[in-house]
């Protein structure tokens, strides 16, 4: 058992500063062939009944934007966000706010907006997110290689309360970056929230499929299906609300994984079955324990149980815990409760959502959950 919980420590700081040092070399190779951030660009952003943090969000941005930037707000709002927006558009002359009288969701709320953008480069944003003029100039920089496509930014929280679950977010998501955003495991995945995509690739693989809870899973697929990916970059942080508790964090994986489970089936009927592998690839993983015990058991191999189990559990545990002190985290306190709770607590989570996940692929109801929001 020991010289398996060694191995695999060694084996998963070994994965994640691989996956580290992928995306900082994308992103080195990326920063050396930038040219000057002369690229026009549209910034889209999809609200509906976000006025707590849409005022922030908008002044932060638009009082810094640089020349040649607009903004596009599709609302769909029954709160005080309208007329927050009316205001804000008498202010700043680059803000133009379009309404969706059908209330369709936000995938068709984004296509409405793409309709209206004559820009370069789109920038696709969460009604929560914080970026200002520096960061727009830095990434659109990145276009000047007509080799970029779309780039995916990294992100931080700016969560006032630093509840566990927030903390327990920044170990999921510093694995996410270290594993899936970066590509190391995978074609690579973004989140529409700090991509920037040229409009001309909108052209390509169509806009968003309006039916879909997962609407960025589901343009990367179309993107690589042209050969198009977005490469992640570790510049300049997008600045973004994470779930503020359980309750929340849990719907909102569920609303993830049954969005994506569901795409991956569609992909799968259609002839790829890379999809097949991906879905073993990640069932293996998030619940090996119980099927190495279910497996060592049967099989009568207590190898499994003694020695390979912990081994996995090890490497995954080392892998998650480096990629999280990798990605620069805010405090000695938050480190201590991610290395005691917050390895167990996600890895609980995401094996109850992505089991109720599966079940809910087989229904008919697959509704937007949207999180709730500190006041910004």
């Amino acid at each position: 058992m020991l010289a398996g919980i060694t191995l695999g420590i060694g084996v998963g700081f070994l994965l994640a500063g691989l996956g580290y040092l992928k995306a900082r070399w994308a992103t080195r190779l990326l920063t050396r062939l930038r040219g000057r951030a002369d690229a026009s660009v549209a910034v889209v952003i999809a609200t509906r009944n976000e006025e707590s943090v849409i005022e922030n969000t908008l002044r932060t941005l638009l009082t810094t934007a640089p020349p040649g930037a607009r903004v596009l707000v599709v609302d769909e709002s029954t709160d005080a966000t309208p007329e927050i927006l009316r205001r804000l558009a008498l202010e700043f002359p680059t803000l133009e706010v379009l309404s969706d009288p059908q209330v369709r969701g936000k995938p068709a709320a984004l296509n409405l907006a793409l309709d209206h953008v004559t820009e370069d480069i789109v920038l696709l944003l969460d009604a929560d997110a914080r970026v200002d003029g520096a960061f727009l100039a830095e990434y659109t920089a990145l276009f000047a290689n007509p080799q970029v496509q779309a780039v995916f930014a990294d992100f931080a929280s700016y969560n006032a309360r630093r509840s566990l679950p927030v903390v327990f977010q920044d170990l999921f998501f510093a694995f996410a970056k270290t594993f899936v955003f970066s590509g190391l495991v995978w074609r690579p995945v973004f989140m529409n929230c700090g991509v920037f995509v040229r409009r001309e690739v909108f052209r390509k693989v169509g806009k968003f499929d309006p039916r879909t809870t997962v609407d960025d899973f589901d343009l990367g697929i179309r993107m690589a299906k042209q050969g198009l990916h977005a490469a992640f970059v570790l510049g300049r942080r997008c600045q973004i609300q994470y779930a503020l508790g359980l309750r929340d964090l849990f719907r909102q994986h569920c609303r993830w994984y049954t969005g994506g489970i569901k795409k991956m089936f569609e992909e799968i009927q259609r002839g790829d079955l890379s999809y097949v592998v991906l879905m073993a690839g990640v069932g293996v993983v998030v619940y090996f324990p119980q099927m190495a015990l279910i497996l060592g058991k049967a099989l009568s191999i207590p190898f499994l149980v003694t020695v390979v189990l912990p081994g996995a559990m090890s490497a995954l545990y080392a892998a998650a815990i480096f990629a999280y002190l990798l990605h620069r985290p805010q405090s000695g306190r938050e480190v201590l409760a991610n290395v005691v709770l917050g390895f167990p607590a996600v890895y609980l989570l995401l094996q109850a959502a992505i089991a109720v996940s599966f079940f809910r692929t087989f229904t008919s109801n697959h509704s937007w959950y949207k999180v709730r929001r500190e006041r910004a």
